[in-house]
């Protein structure tokens, strides 16, 4: 995410996500799914915290958000923007844009699906190339490797802060584990696999 502060946005992930007016109204039953069957795979459950770690396991940033979809090597969640409007590469990130975002603890990669605020129109899918996450009760934890993959809704792909990457103090075989990542995500997207929803499959 360090091309948002290349843009100025310094501090863009430290006030970036907040809980849905939703969320709040539903404060107290976040162990229910709302099909009244208990806790299942589909229904919103449970608040967790996200937190973003550096190659030393130090947190760097860290957001709340709330679970649409456990999978066993996958957890979904949403997240809002909430932050004044802005321009990001080929579109603007609005205050109240809806992210879904999923972590595998299987991949070495996290994706954000972005829709707008006003009418839930999809912008496009940030990935985070960085070790696999790890999910321990309400959080949501990964390290970061700096390299990121942008794809716009109609499949055009940016790779992003290369740089960063490079700079990185990695092993040979994180360094290679992070690029073939990136090669994974990027025939993904071009062979027309998209990641889950709250309905959809990991």
């Amino acid at each position: 995410m360090s091309s948002f502060r290349r843009m100025g946005i310094a501090c863009v992930w430290r006030t970036i996500w907040s809980f849905t007016s939703r969320a709040r109204r539903n404060e107290g039953r976040r162990s229910r799914c709302v099909c009244r069957a208990g806790r299942c795979s589909v229904c919103p459950m449970d608040d967790v915290r996200v937190l973003k770690r550096n190659l030393r396991g130090e947190v760097t940033w860290q957001y709340a958000g709330r679970i649409l979809r456990r999978e066993p090597n996958a957890v979904v969640l949403e997240a809002h923007f909430n932050l004044p409007d802005m321009p990001f590469l080929d579109t603007t990130l609005k205050r109240g844009d809806r992210f879904v975002e999923t972590f595998y603890t299987d991949r070495w990669y996290n994706v954000f699906e972005i829709h707008d605020r006003d009418d839930d129109r999809l912008k496009g899918w940030y990935c985070n190339i960085g070790l696999p996450a790890v999910v321990d009760g309400d959080t949501v934890s990964y390290v970061d490797l700096a390299l990121d993959l942008w794809v716009s809704p109609e499949g055009e792909q940016r790779v992003l802060d290369e740089d960063e990457f490079a700079a990185l103090p990695l092993d040979e075989t994180t360094r290679r584990r992070a690029r073939e990542a990136l090669t994974e995500l990027q025939a993904a997207f071009l062979s027309g696999w998209r990641p889950p929803t709250a309905m959809g499959e990991a």
